[in-house]
């Protein structure tokens, strides 16, 4: 998430990193709300097998990819959806 905003913040300008750290922040208080909220992912990543994915709001090519357990949310990646998802490491 961090790599992420300090893109924006090169190429846009401090605010769009702060920006996007908030949305971040937004959605993922929203995901301890609603864990099933997110769209189970079904391509074949050996790193994203099993995760769920939701949109970063006002920044929808972003994407945060978590897991869920019995007593937790595990964060796996912040990554921009234009990226070939597949061959993620």
């Amino acid at each position: 998430m961090l790599e992420q905003a300090e893109f924006y913040d090169s190429e846009a300008g401090e605010q769009w990193g702060d920006r996007f750290v908030q949305a971040c922040e937004s959605a993922l208080a929203r995901l301890i709300e609603f864990p099933a909220m997110g769209a189970k992912f079904r391509q074949r990543s050996p790193v994203l097998r099993g995760c769920r994915f939701l949109v970063v709001p006002g920044f929808e090519m972003s994407l945060i990819f978590y897991r869920l357990s019995k007593s937790r949310i595990e964060v796996i990646r912040v990554v921009h959806g234009a990226r070939d998802l597949g061959t993620l490491d």
